[in-house]
C-alpha cells in the first residue's frame, strides 16, 4: 500500500471510530483499545489480546465467519452475558446484545464494528488476570488477615498437599475434581508470585516469561528450523540444550530437591545416572542385581546393616521398575489405593457379622481378605502407553520438562 493510500485508510478508520464513539456516547480518548477483527485470530499467535478492563472497539467484522471468530475470542476473556453494542451503517444503526448472542449481519460491503465496554470488577472469572487481582487483594493491607500472615515457608506444605490432591483426582480420572484441584494448585503459584512481588524479588510476569523462554528455547523443532525424527530425538535435544545453557552443574545428579518423596528421588537419580550411560542394557541385569541385594538383606545382622541392605533392595527395585517403563511412585500409590479399598471392605464385612477385626485370629483375617476379591487388572494406562516409546538410554518415559 502506498503512503497516501495508507494515510487515507487510517483517516477512514479514525473516522469510523469517532462515529462509533459518538453513537455509543463514549469519549474516544478514555483509554480506548482499537483492534481489527481479523487481528484477534488465534490466541497462540496473538498473545497480546486487549485487556478486558478497558473499553474496546473491534473494527471490520466483514463476514459471519469473522464474527464467529471474534465471538470465540471474546468468550475467552469475558462472561457470555457481557453486553456489547453492534454498530453498523457508519454509526446510524446501533444494536445491543450479549456476547453469547452475537450474530451480526456483516459482509465485505457492509462491515460492522463492535463496542465492548470494560468487564466488571473481578470479572471475567475465566481470566488469569482476575485471579492475579484477587490474590493481590487478599494480600493487601485491608485484605484477608490469614493470607497477609503467610510466607513462602508457612504455605510450603499447602503446595505439596494440593499437588497430591491433584494426583488423587488424576488417578480417579475425575474431571470435575481435576478442574478444582488444578485451580487450587494454580492459586499456590499465584500466591508465591505475589509474595515475591511484594518483596521486590520477582512477579508473575517474570515467572511466565521464564517458562515461556525455556519452552521456546528447548523446542527448536516447533519454534525454529530444527527437524527431529521422533520423541527420542526430542529428549536428546532437550538434554543437550540444557547442558548448553551453562547452568554450571558439576554432576547430572545436582538440582534434585532434597524434599522429593524417596521413591520419586530414587527414580530421578536412576534416570539421570542412566542419561550418562550408567544403566543396564535391559532388565536382565537389574533382576540379577535385585536378587543379589535381596539375598544380602536376608542374611544381614543388626539393625544398622538390615536398614542399609533394605535401602539397597528398594533402590534396586525402583531401577528395575524404571527399566520396565514404570514409575515406582505411581505403582506404589496405586497399590496403596487397592489395599485401602480392600481393607475397608474387610472392615465392613466384619462389622456386618459382629466380628471386630482385632478379636479375630490371623486365619480368619486372611479368610476375610480373600473374600474381598481384588479389582480386575486394568488395561494399559495412557501414561504407560506414552512411556513405551522409550528414550534411547535403557529406560522408558523419561521426564520431558524438568528444569
Amino acid at each position: 500500500m502506498s503512503a497516501p493510500a495508507a494515510v487515507s485508510s487510517l483517516r477512514d478508520r479514525l473516522s469510523t471510530v469517532e462515529k462509533l464513539c459518538a453513537a455509543v456516547g463514549v469519549d474516544p480518548g478514555a483509554g480506548l483499545q482499537i483492534v481489527d477483527a481479523a487481528a484477534l485470530g488465534d490466541p497462540l499467535t496473538q498473545p497480546g489480546f486487549p485487556s478486558p478492563w478497558a473499553p474496546l472497539v473491534i473494527l471490520d467484522l466483514c463476514s459471519a465467519q469473522v464474527a464467529t471468530e471474534v465471538q470465540r475470542a471474546l468468550l475467552r476473556q469475558y462472561p457470555p452475558e457481557h453486553a456489547v453494542r453492534v454498530v453498523a451503517d457508519g454509526g446510524t444503526e446501533v444494536r445491543d446484545c450479549s456476547i453469547a448472542a452475537l450474530h451480526p449481519q456483516a459482509s465485505a460491503d457492509q462491515p460492522v464494528a463492535l463496542w465492548v465496554p470494560p468487564a466488571p470488577a473481578l470479572q471475567p472469572r475465566s481470566s488469569l488476570r482476575t485471579l492475579e487481582v484477587i490474590v493481590a487483594r487478599l494480600r493487601a493491607p485491608d485484605g484477608c488477615p490469614w493470607d497477609r500472615e503467610q510466607t513462602h515457608h508457612t504455605i510450603k506444605r499447602n503446595l505439596l498437599e494440593e499437588t497430591y490432591e491433584l494426583l488423587e483426582a488424576l488417578d480417579a480420572e475425575d474431571a470435575a475434581a481435576q478442574t478444582e484441584e488444578l485451580g487450587d494448585l494454580l492459586m499456590q503459584v499465584f500466591l508465591h508470585a505475589q509474595m515475591a512481588r511484594e518483596a521486590g524479588e520477582y512477579d508473575l510476569g517474570d515467572v511466565t516469561a521464564g517458562i515461556t523462554d525455556k519452552l521456546v528455547r528447548r523446542h527448536p523443532h516447533v519454534f525454529g528450523d530444527v527437524t527431529v525424527s521422533g520423541a527420542e530425538e526430542v529428549l536428546r535435544n532437550w538434554e543437550a540444550i540444557k547442558k548448553s545453557e551453562g547452568k554450571g552443574k558439576a554432576s547430572v545428579l545436582e538440582g534434585l530437591p532434597p524434599a522429593l518423596p524417596a521413591l520419586t528421588m530414587a527414580m530421578a537419580l536412576c534416570r539421570r545416572a542412566a542419561s550418562s550411560g550408567f544403566t543396564w542394557p535391559d532388565a536382565t541385569g537389574a533382576w540379577a542385581k535385585f536378587e543379589e541385594e535381596l539375598g544380602e538383606f536376608r542374611v544381614a545382622s543388626g539393625d544398622g546393616e538390615r536398614k542399609w541392605e533394605l535401602g539397597d533392595v528398594l533402590l534396586t527395585l525402583v531401577n528395575l521398575a524404571r527399566l520396565q517403563g514404570y514409575d515406582a511412585e505411581e505403582c506404589l500409590r496405586e497399590a496403596n489405593a487397592r489395599f485401602r479399598r480392600r481393607f475397608m471392605t474387610m472392615e465392613g464385612l466384619a462389622a456386618e457379622r459382629g466380628q471386630p477385626l482385632p478379636a479375630l485370629p490371623l486365619e480368619e483375617l486372611l479368610g476375610l481378605w480373600e473374600e474381598t476379591s481384588p479389582p480386575p487388572l486394568p488395561g494399559p494406562h495412557p501414561s504407560t502407553q506414552l512411556a513405551e516409546r522409550g528414550n534411547g538410554n535403557g529406560e522408558k518415559g523419561a521426564q520431558h520438562g524438568s528444569a
